[in-house]
């Protein structure tokens, strides 16, 4: 009678261990991570958005120049100023990291030299004539998209007005991509 119950609690057992569910390990819940990120695509929009509302902060309010010439920089205003761009959510630490160390750059030829070349373009289109918001809009239906893990880079090209490209690059943060570089995909 031993022997035949072995056999019953052996298919019992079969039975119920192949209803389990398998198990979530580290690589499907990556996947599903990954799966449920939102698009690049999506961060260079609000971006265009926000250049669109027209409400940027103005760096230069932060800046006595002469042209494109600084010769005195208000670093209250630059922290508030700085503050304000990573409160939009749209740009990265490093961009943010990068940005603030731009500005230490123009002090230290400020305090060397007496003045400092600022930027001579548009700082969000690297462009003396920038196209306007919504004619970048227009280029992101058609834009290029390419993405690593937690790297992305989105190249918007528009030919109206004129030719005129930008590269984007992000980076993966706080569960969104953000806006870590961006350069002037023209042909020099």
């Amino acid at each position: 009678m031993k022997k035949s119950i072995l056999p019953l609690i052996l298919s019992v057992f079969l039975i119920f261990s192949c209803n389990e569910k398998p198990k979530e390990t580290a690589d499907t819940i990556a996947t599903a991570a990954v799966e449920t990120k939102p698009a690049p695509k999506e961060t260079i929009k609000k971006f265009f958005e926000w250049l669109k509302a027209g409400n940027l902060p103005d760096e230069n309010l932060c800046l006595e120049k002469e042209g494109y010439d600084i010769s005195k920089i208000d670093k209250t205003c630059i922290e508030k100023y700085i503050n304000s761009i990573k409160e939009t959510n749209i740009f990265s630490s490093v961009y943010l990291k990068n940005l603030k160390a731009e500005f230490e750059k123009y002090q230290q030829e400020i305090d060397k030299e007496k003045f400092a070349s600022g930027l001579d373009a548009d700082r969000y289109t690297l462009s003396q004539d920038p196209p306007t918001p919504e004619d970048l809009m227009g280029g992101l239906e058609k834009a290029v998209v390419s993405t690593t893990e937690n790297k992305s880079s989105v190249i918007v090209s528009i030919s109206k007005p004129y030719p005129f490209s930008m590269k984007y690059s992000l980076d993966f943060e706080e569960n969104t991509w953000k806006i870590s570089s961006f350069e002037n995909n023209m042909p020099h």
